[in-house]
């Protein structure tokens, strides 16, 4: 995700914004991106190899710092107004959430495993896996890649879902936000469905 989704963002960001006469571009791959995935996958090798352990809390540490650096090199905020742009972004943040949290688990009672766990499942593998595959269906249908409010309230449920399943951690009955965390969650899904499915079965548009 961190690689994947470190070159695709800014590239179609990028992309984007030139068409639109944009000056600012997202910055081109350089230390600041290695350094990241250096940092992203010294965490990976130290939380399978030592668990949560404080040098998994440091690395960790380390990489949601660089991690954050890096997505914020890429224009965001110009991309604002196209939710297609906006939710590679966001599906980013979470990998920044997720190493922050997992920095926290480790070092300080702060924040759980469960959370940490829960912002790169729920929140950067749902939201990057999402927006990728409805990226590609519309392209390789023919149709063109830009948000619908439906998209807005697709990807809205499906972030505050996440949002909602690691707040929930912070309090004392988690059982009332888990339920309606996965209840936004699994509705983004079937959103997800109805979208893209139709898509994918349809001819594909010439040109």
């Amino acid at each position: 995700m961190a690689l994947i989704g470190g070159r695709v963002t800014p590239a179609f960001s990028r992309n984007w914004l030139k068409r639109r006469g944009a000056q600012a571009l997202p910055a081109p791959f350089g230390l600041v991106d290695r350094l990241a995935l250096g940092a992203t996958a010294l965490t990976g090798l130290s939380w399978v190899a030592l668990g949560e352990s404080a040098a998994t809390g440091a690395i960790a540490g380390l990489a949601a710092f660089l991690l954050l650096v890096r997505l914020a090199r890429w224009q965001a905020w110009q991309v604002r107004g196209e939710v297609l742009l906006l939710a590679q972004h966001a599906a980013y943040l979470w990998l920044v959430i997720g190493a922050g949290l997992l920095a926290l688990t480790s070092l300080t009672d702060l924040a759980s495993l469960s959370q940490a766990r829960h912002a790169l499942g729920a929140g950067a593998v749902g939201s990057m896996t999402m927006i990728v595959m409805l990226r590609a269906t519309l392209g390789h249908a023919g149709r063109p890649i830009e948000g619908t409010r439906l998209d807005w309230l697709l990807f809205g449920a499906l972030h505050l879902g996440a949002v909602l399943r690691i707040v929930a951690g912070w309090t004392g009955d988690a059982t009332g936000l888990i339920v309606t965390a996965g209840s936004l969650w699994a509705f983004a899904m079937v959103l997800f469905l109805f979208k893209a499915l139709p898509v994918a079965l349809a001819p594909r548009k010439p040109g």
